[in-house]
């Protein structure tokens, strides 16, 4: 009996062992100096990484996630280009991206590869940069990339720069920053029908900052408006360089059980719940990576005393009840899982009342299908609208 107990020891042990993808860790790592290193001074670590993905890729060929592993290597040596403008480094980047749509033509990353390598081109022969962006509308007409590719077009048709000028803000109107979760190559959480938590959230975000141009009581400035991924420190610094009244923002929620449904609201502080912990984890990961966990309690301390705590509660308890009891007036019972506390570190860097919203599980096959349809995400923007007003009326920020 013992040795039999020592041979199925060691072989779910091995089986495990086997069954973890070490992609993850390798994607952890990534996100992690992404949003830490912005400027790319820590070079050396940059380059061992995009050398972990090439390995990645060439030791698991058949695994779903060659695509990004690639893209993230080629976006690895172009940021090293940008940033300090060696040639090498700019045809690797550029060698890379070409590799996945004429080795991994079916790959959903493919796409994003040949609109990074028409960028790439564009400063540089943009006839070659058009020839790539025709060829994302030619070959990938219905990803998510064809419209990104037209627009590129009309730019160079047009001779203009694709750079849009940032809008004025309104000093007399209130001014809420929503930070859309996620983006580019971090995807977030994702469902099993095909759904990213990017997508969903920008989607949401959109409809929203529409509807606030529409009632033209408070302005909406978005922490990104594409697909695209923005360090944390950027989206932060926005509430505070442009003296917001508010930072909300949004993600989709996702469980090691499938069964979890509904909404739930957060503001930041320390927390002993274990699933608060668990998904503040799961947001925070590329941080655990860079140390600055364990500075985590110091900050917090600091902001929870001097920080719009009392009001960061106000809002989220507000917006909390404004989804639910909206979404049920069409979708019906909607759960609600309460308005919780989180040592997130996309609201630490704020000093502006904030919240982060959870808007449903996409792990959840019900919930994903319902977080597909537009009128669902209408009804999710129209429900923070109406939230944010109600916050708005309650501090006599407007009428």
């Amino acid at each position: 009996m013992r040795y039999l107990l020592l041979f199925l020891l060691t072989l779910i042990t091995s089986v495990l062992a086997y069954g973890v993808d070490p992609f993850e860790n390798l994607q952890a790592r990534y996100l992690s100096l992404r949003n830490t290193d912005v400027q790319t001074i820590k070079q050396e670590q940059w380059r061992i990484l995009a050398g972990n993905f090439e390995s990645y890729v060439k030791k698991n060929s058949k695994s779903p996630n060659v695509g990004q592993a690639l893209f993230n290597a080629a976006i690895v040596y172009e940021e090293l280009w940008r940033n300090h403008k060696a040639e090498a480094d700019y045809q690797k980047a550029m060698s890379i991206f070409e590799s996945i749509p004429r080795d991994f033509p079916g790959d959903s990353f493919a796409d994003d590869a040949l609109i990074r390598v028409g960028d790439l081109w564009a400063a540089r022969d943009k006839t070659e940069a058009k020839k790539r962006y025709l060829e994302v509308a030619e070959a990938y007409p219905d990803g998510d990339m064809v419209d990104v590719a037209e627009a590129k077009l009309k730019v160079l048709r047009r001779g203009g720069s694709s750079s849009k000028r940032r809008k004025s803000v309104d000093k007399s109107m209130p001014l809420i920053i929503v930070d859309p979760g996620h983006g580019g190559e971090d995807l977030g959480a994702k469902g099993q029908g095909g759904l990213n938590e990017k997508d969903i959230v920008l989607d949401v975000a959109i409809r929203l900052e529409n509807i606030a141009k529409e009632e033209d009581l408070y302005q909406i400035r978005l922490t990104r408006r594409s697909d695209i991924f923005v360090p944390l420190v950027e989206r932060t610094n926005l509430a505070n360089d442009f003296d917001a009244n508010l930072f909300i923002s949004l993600h989709v929620n996702s469980a090691p059980v499938r069964t979890f449904t509904g909404l739930e609201t957060y503001y930041l502080d320390n927390t002993d719940d274990q699933s608060s912990l668990a998904l503040a984890e799961r947001e925070n990961q590329f941080f655990e990576q860079t140390g600055g966990v364990s500075d985590i309690n110091f900050i917090l301390s600091d902001l929870i005393q001097s920080s719009k705590m009392e009001g960061s509660i106000i809002l989220a308890n507000i917006l909390q009840s404004s989804l639910k009891s909206h979404l049920e007036e069409r979708w019906g019972l909607v759960r609600s899982n309460g308005v919780k506390k989180a040592p997130f570190y996309v609201l630490v860097g704020t000093h502006v009342p904030g919240a982060l919203v959870e808007m449903m599980f996409i792990n959840n096959p019900k919930e994903e299908k319902l977080l597909s349809q537009t009128g669902v995400r209408q009804n999710l923007a129209e429900g923070l609208n109406e939230g944010i007003k109600a916050f708005l009326q309650k501090t006599g920020k407007i009428k």
